[in-house]
């Protein structure tokens, strides 16, 4: 009985030095994560640094062409939001906009079920390989976490990048999937997304338009919670089969 009682105290205690951030759980539990989230376990370096915890990295253009879909990109990016909230509340989301004029961190490692509603300001051109090269250089240096997912969202073609070129981003994927198990995935309009996404190193890439958009950026949902849940994406979760029925 003493014994019972003794192992009941222990285990009790452990529970709420852990609850206390004094602790971090040794394996992966939504609850545990999230409740360290919000009490902010961090490094000394200010890093939030949780055990297999997800990270989706998005990188939206929003550049001047982006106004004729204004509406439906901002639908479907709360869509994506929702269903990734329901997969794990836990998963951190960040969210970087980006056009010739400024690279802007609209959501910041916070938990994505609470991302609020996305309002996009389409403006200038898209210096497309400059935001895929300092997203990937950032998020490297202050984020530390089990699985880190980059979805990039683009409606037109590189035009306007002077500080990396198509080859410096084509080494940095590689790298960033190799050495430490990222995972992107590419969705591009008025393009062919597939060739474009290979010539950049990411072999998962789907095309948009207006059109399909929601149903696309849907499968781009699909394929996420397949990295998160199992750490890897089937590619045929990105195959469009029918548009309006999926």
């Amino acid at each position: 009985m003493h014994k019972t009682t003794s192992i009941t105290t222990i285990m009790v205690l452990i529970l709420l030095l852990v609850g206390q951030g004094l602790g971090q759980p040794s394996t992966y539990c939504p609850l545990c994560l999230h409740e360290a989230y919000q009490q902010g376990v961090r490094d000394s370096g200010g890093i939030v640094s949780l055990p297999d915890a997800a990270e989706i990295v998005m990188l939206l253009d929003r550049s001047g062409s982006m106004a004729d879909m204004k509406a439906e990109m901002e639908e479907a990016i709360g869509s994506f939001v929702a269903k990734q909230a329901k997969v794990n509340p836990s998963t951190r989301m960040t969210l970087i906009e980006f056009d010739d004029i400024g690279y802007y961190i609209s959501v910041n490692r916070a938990p994505v079920m609470a991302v609020d509603r996305i309002a996009i300001e389409p403006r200038g051109r898209t210096p497309l390989l400059d935001a895929l090269g300092r997203t990937m250089e950032d998020v490297s240096k202050r984020i530390t976490c089990g699985k880190i997912i980059m979805v990039i969202i683009t409606d037109g073609l590189e035009n306007a990048s002077i500080n990396w070129s198509r080859d410096q981003v084509l080494l940095r994927v590689n790298h960033m999937r190799d050495k430490h198990g990222w995972e992107f995935i590419y969705l591009g309009a008025n393009q062919d997304a597939i060739a474009v996404g290979s010539k950049i190193g990411i072999p998962l890439s789907l095309n948009y338009d207006a059109t399909t958009l929601l149903t696309s950026v849907d499968c781009v949902s699909i394929a996420t919670s397949n990295f998160i849940l199992d750490g890897s994406i089937d590619a045929n979760d990105l195959v469009i089969t029918e548009p309006n029925n999926r």
